[in-house]
């Protein structure tokens, strides 16, 4: 049984694994410098970089850099191998994109592709450039490129209400989830405002006009905590990865996460607040667990269900349904894969159903959780559920029940007429009750009633 309870490797997640890093070890590899706005210095440290790779003696060429008539980006172009651009005529106009021919005629070891969310051309080979970029990485090129936070598609409707202002040019989440690396490029917002009021990011006449909008100290904090904490989720993804190719259970307590488990009963929503509470105290992240034992739930349990898992999303959790047979080993699994440092869990009023079944639920999550803190919290007074009504097993027989029921039946029926000799009719009767009130645990309440009018 306690193998069970650490057996955490989920056989598809880990082939889907397997699968990205043999990939990833065909295909280039692709950085991203990331920034919250413009003229934080990502494509100043990427050229940089390219500048100490070429020392090294690598071969990195420039693919596409947009210099914006910044001296200091100019001047680290110099040095730089380049590659003839492709010109394209559209409406009357000639513009120059990618050259996607060229790069992997010339095939480089690592090409420098700026913007990563610009959209290209009419009449390119692909409409984004992210997707030149895809296709290019398929040969084996390394890329490395630049984004601003604000490009990020899942981003697009939190950004525009920071903001305001309505973010056209997106790259889906999913391109980023493909980078090897990801760099943050930070720069405090004083620092940045001094930057731009200096004309070093944009001239000199729109700078009252990005000062006004989009460049607003509030905006410019919002945007680089966003970005921070990007970062911060896809390190943490890699390090759950990581866990999971290397077939490693232990939780590594490198920050305190809270976890708790949702129930089809009036008394979690309690518990998610206290969830929230905790968290916020601790400055943690939080997520309610929902595992599906494949019991068919009532109308009642369903929608008390939802409302629960909705309460965890507008309080700012993260919702995370899995299935299992066992309600201790889906919390467990999913509480290592999400390196959970603390268990939320409820006190409740004593009574022999809770004793049969909540507190042996606590029983194995505390006998199986060594690694992890279970808190137990009091859910709301007697006063304020006592008109609380828990949904009653649904009504409905499965037919597994009523066979294994019959066995039952059958089986102690048949030790009590062999023991009846020796023990009495009155233990019989006994062991007749405790059969009938175990059964409750693991029957439909329809087979139970069923089996105690067969004894």
């Amino acid at each position: 049984m306690e193998n069970n309870y650490e057996d955490i490797i989920n056989s598809q997640e880990l082939l889907t694994l397997v699968n990205k890093k043999e990939r990833e070890e065909s295909e280039g590899k692709l950085k991203i410098f990331l920034g919250m706005v413009a003229g934080v210095g990502k494509t100043y440290a990427m050229l940089s970089e390219a500048h100490m790779l070429r020392k090294e003696g690598i071969d990195v060429v420039i693919g596409l850099v947009e210099p914006h008539n910044r001296v200091d980006v100019r001047n680290l172009m110099t040095g730089l191998p380049a590659i003839p651009l492709k010109e394209i005529e559209y409406k009357g106009i000639n513009i120059y994109e990618l050259d996607i021919d060229e790069v992997l005629r010339r095939s480089p070891k690592v090409i420098l592709i700026d913007e990563l969310a610009h959209t290209n051309v009419p009449g390119s080979r692909h409409t984004k450039r992210y997707l030149d970029i895809l296709e290019i990485l398929k040969h084996g090129i390394d890329v490395h490129t630049c984004l601003n936070i604000q490009h990020l598609e899942s981003l697009n409707d939190t950004i525009e209400e920071i903001t305001g202002l309505s973010i056209k040019e997106l790259v889906p989440d999913s391109f980023l989830e493909r980078a090897n690396e990801i760099v943050i490029i930070d720069l405090p917002p004083d620092a940045l405002l001094k930057r731009l009021k200096e004309g070093k990011i944009y001239p000199g006449e729109t700078i009252n006009t990005a000062l006004k909008n989009f460049f607003r100290e509030g905006n410019l904090a919002a945007l680089r905590e966003i970005a921070l904490r990007f970062l911060a989720e896809k390190v943490e993804n890699e390090l759950r990865d990581y866990k999971v190719l290397n077939k490693i259970p232990k939780i590594w307590k490198t920050g305190n996460r809270l976890m708790v488990g949702i129930f089809a009963s009036p008394y979690s929503e309690t518990l998610i607040r206290s969830t929230k509470r905790i968290a916020g105290a601790l400055g943690a992240g939080w997520i309610g667990v929902y595992v599906d034992t494949g019991r068919p739930l009532s109308e009642e349990e369903k929608k008390l269900l939802e409302n629960n898992l909705n309460s965890v999303t507008a309080m700012g959790g993260e919702v995370i349904t899995t299935k299992d047979e066992n309600v201790v080993n889906g919390l467990l699994r999913v509480a290592r894969q999400n390196q959970i440092t603390q268990i939320i869990v409820g006190k409740t009023k004593k009574t022999w159903k809770n004793f049969l079944l909540s507190d042996m639920l606590l029983d194995k999550l505390f006998k199986y959780s060594s690694e992890m803190d279970i808190l137990v919290v009091a859910t709301e007074s007697e006063d304020k559920n006592k008109n609380a009504r828990i949904p009653s097993k649904r009504i409905g027989v499965e037919p597994l029940h009523i066979y294994w029921g019959i066995s039952v039946v059958g089986v102690t029926t048949f030790l009590s007429l062999f023991l009846s000799n020796f023990i009495g009719y009155r233990a019989i009767g006994l062991v007749h009750l405790l059969v009938i009130t175990f059964s409750a645990m693991y029957f439909n309440m329809e087979v139970v009633i069923g089996m105690a009018f067969l004894f």
